[in-house]
């Protein structure tokens, strides 16, 4: 009789055990697929703003598009924070948060907008994929620990060669395409320099924990938003009428490739991890290439793909990524977190 007792209950243990671990995987398998479907809407988002920002050139200025940018991304967090029942930073951040919104927002973008006026959405969108390299650079200047190991320098090297070899410097360099590219690397560097800024002034102190980062991105785009209006009343916004296309531009720029890729990449970082987050700045220069080649008719050189391998290459030599395995110590842990968040130009 005992025996007969402990094996109905071995097998209704067994019957619990195997649907609580059905009822497991069909969670895990749902969450899989959100932050899947969040991750793909980020590289998409991302990858696809140089061509949306060349869309708006057509009618827009520069000045124009980081204002449009900015005023649709701060609407659209506003709302999110709305929503979500968010409240906006305190008062004593906001004199942090103009010069933070300066470095990510209002001088980057009216940079990568006259990039891309001057040379190839797909050479833009490789020169941004060194990132990590210009992080890596600014933080030796904020963090000691770090410290430059020579695979780390490797990286550097290989990026900037990566660069070179990306525009066929060997082939001679016009007025045209050295702005585009000093407008592109400029946009890097500056948007590079905004994120151990966030860290130590914004994101890293016990002050700030409690904060929602949607919070500090809304914030951020309405100071971008007052901080660009000047500019636009001054130099105007527009060079003629604002063609239809040009007005989708701005619209998927500010609304897709600024205010919700802002959202996704937070709820990205908090269902995996910093690692498979930073992983979509690899991706984004090949979704640029390829709508560069197939939207915008751009021809693609053998070189261009070569470079690109090779920035990647070094990006990932430079953030510790490779060779996998190796032991990161807290300061490549600190730029790990840093450039997941925030990539995207």
């Amino acid at each position: 009789m005992c025996l007969h007792i402990l094996g109905n209950l071995k097998r209704l243990f067994m019957l619990f055990g195997k649907v609580s671990m059905e009822r497991v995987l069909q969670r895990e398998a749902q969450s899989l697929r959100r932050w899947m479907l969040a991750y793909l809407v980020v590289v998409f988002g991302w990858g696809l703003n140089p061509l949306f920002m060349f869309w708006s050139l057509e009618t827009v200025t520069p000045i124009g598009i980081a204002f449009g940018r900015s005023v649709l991304a701060a609407v659209a967090l506003l709302f999110a924070c709305l929503v979500t029942r968010t409240r906006l930073p305190p008062r004593a951040l906001w004199p942090r948060l103009i010069v933070y919104s300066l470095l990510v927002a209002s001088i980057p973008w009216m940079l990568v907008a006259v990039a891309i006026n001057h040379t190839e959405t797909s050479i833009v969108g490789i020169i941004s994929a060194t990132m990590a390299i210009w992080v890596f650079i600014i933080n030796l200047l904020f963090f000691p620990e770090q410290r430059p190991t020579p695979l780390r320098v490797a990286g550097i090297f290989l990026g900037f060669i990566g660069i070179l070899i990306v525009i066929g410097a060997w082939n001679g360099i016009g007025s045209g395409t050295a702005i585009g590219v000093g407008a592109a690397t400029a946009t890097v560097v500056v948007f590079a320099s905004s994120l151990p800024y966030s860290h130590r002034y914004l994101t890293g102190g016990p002050e700030t924990l409690s904060i929602s980062p949607i919070s500090l991105s809304a914030a951020t785009f309405v100071l971008a938003s007052v901080e660009t209006l000047p500019l636009v009343l001054i130099f105007g916004g527009t060079h003629g009428p604002v063609v239809p296309s040009a007005a989708i531009g701005v619209i998927l720029s500010g609304t897709v490739s600024s205010g919700l890729v802002v959202v996704l990449v937070l709820y990205v970082v908090k269902q995996t991890d910093s690692t498979t987050a930073s992983s979509m700045a690899y991706l984004t220069p090949l979704v640029t290439v390829a709508a560069g080649a197939l939207v915008l008719g751009e021809t693609l050189t053998w070189y261009e793909p070569v470079g690109a391998v090779v920035v990647l290459l070094g990006a990932a030599l430079t953030q510790g990524i490779l060779p996998p395995g190796r032991h990161r110590g807290r300061g490549a842990k600190e730029i790990e977190n840093l450039e997941s968040v925030e990539t995207g130009l």
